[in-house]
């Protein structure tokens, strides 16, 4: 079994929830934690329940370096562990002060794997953890 398939084609229990709901469960923790206006985070629903992350950016470059975007992501990690969903993103500068291979790593200390590195860029996906794996 490769170690980077998502929970679901790995033959694990279905998400309890479908992506369009884990989105809107994600949407209302960002309000929550007050974090909407100082953030743009981007999830689309794709394929066997996985919810794919497409963008996670600071808005002003005066809150850079605080923590936020880590605060947003451990949100959806612990959303994506009490749901058991799948996530993905394909690392990528899109103008942003990181580049590419600092999101990755940044991704990888999240729990996120990939394949090699390849040309275009694969997906990282991380399957939902148990309480005792977090």
């Amino acid at each position: 079994m490769n170690p980077t398939n998502d929970a679901n084609e790995a033959g694990a229990i279905p998400p309890t929830i479908s992506g369009d709901e884990f989105i809107e469960q994600f949407e209302e923790r960002l309000r929550s934690a007050g974090l909407v206006e100082m953030l743009q985070v981007d999830l689309s629903a794709t394929h066997h329940g996985v919810v794919s992350l497409d963008l996670l950016k600071v808005l002003d470059k005066a809150n850079l370096r605080k923590g936020l975007a880590a605060h947003a992501l451990q949100l959806l990690l612990q959303l994506a562990d009490e749901f058991g969903t799948s996530l993905e993103v394909i690392p990528r500068n899109i103008g942003g002060p990181l580049s590419d291979e600092v999101l990755d790593a940044w991704y990888r200390r999240h729990g996120f794997e990939s394949e090699a590195s390849v040309d275009p860029p694969q997906p990282m996906r991380r399957a939902p953890r148990s309480p005792t794996e977090t």
